[in-house]
């Protein structure tokens, strides 16, 4: 739990930031988008596993398929910005 000073400050930075660059601050508290950036997480997460163990295992699917997930990834990161 944060004390009172520490909200009081969280809030003037949120100020802050509102004041500085709504946009941003828009993007950061909007709970859509961060649920699609955890998705986007959860898919290069996804990606780098399966090119690590394509690359292990000589797998040609594995790479095959961890590529396109990253491009999946990396669309998703594109559409959150």
């Amino acid at each position: 739990m944060l004390s009172a000073h520490e909200r009081q400050e969280l809030r003037a930075i949120g100020q802050h930031l509102h004041a500085n660059d709504p946009d941003f601050a828009r993007t950061l508290s909007d709970p859509a988008s961060r649920g699609r950036r955890i998705v986007a997480v959860l898919f290069a997460v996804l990606a780098v596993t399966l090119i690590v163990f394509g690359l292990k295992a000589a797998g040609f699917p594995l790479l095959f398929f961890g590529t396109i997930t990253a491009m999946v990834a990396a669309c998703l990161f594109c559409g959150t910005a």
